[in-house]
């Protein structure tokens, strides 16, 4: 028997049949595993929600004074530019983390707050929140006062 025409060459390596079958079920079992874990972690998808500087000083904001004015907002957070926080806006918006609401008047009036399904992120920004006061300790125990801020 021929082991070029029975096995599996890859480089000088000639691979038998139960090697070449061991290395499937190694590769089928490592794209399980891959899909798995794309299929059932999501932190992406929540840092896709929070990511950016402002998301979260937004969000501060929302929660703790209820419903917001664009201006209002902005002189909440005064070193936020116009642009970023209309862009914020618009994708906590677009997650349905944040509702917008339009009133047909003149001038026109909009007001910003949090959504019903945007309130199921409460505990986790309080955890992210307590996760950051500890780490801030733990870096001053670590290296002195200036570090830990």
């Amino acid at each position: 028997m021929n082991k070029a025409t029975c096995g599996l060459i890859i480089g000088s390596r000639v691979y038998s049949g139960k090697q070449m079958l061991f290395l499937t079920i190694v590769s089928i079992y490592a794209r399980l595993v891959e899909d798995e874990m794309v299929l059932n972690c999501k932190y992406e998808a929540v840092l896709e929600v929070l990511f950016g500087k402002w998301k979260t000083v937004i969000l501060f904001n929302l929660f703790s004074n209820g419903t917001m004015r664009f201006s209002e907002l902005q002189k909440a957070i005064p070193d936020i530019t116009k642009k970023m926080l209309t862009h914020h806006l618009r994708e906590l918006v677009y997650h349905d983390i944040v509702h917008r609401e339009v009133y047909q008047q003149v001038p026109p009036k909009v007001e910003y707050s949090i959504s019903a399904y945007g309130r199921s992120l409460l505990p986790v920004l309080l955890a992210m929140n307590e996760w950051g006061m500890a780490h801030g300790k733990h870096l001053t125990e670590l290296y002195g006062e200036e570090s830990g801020q």
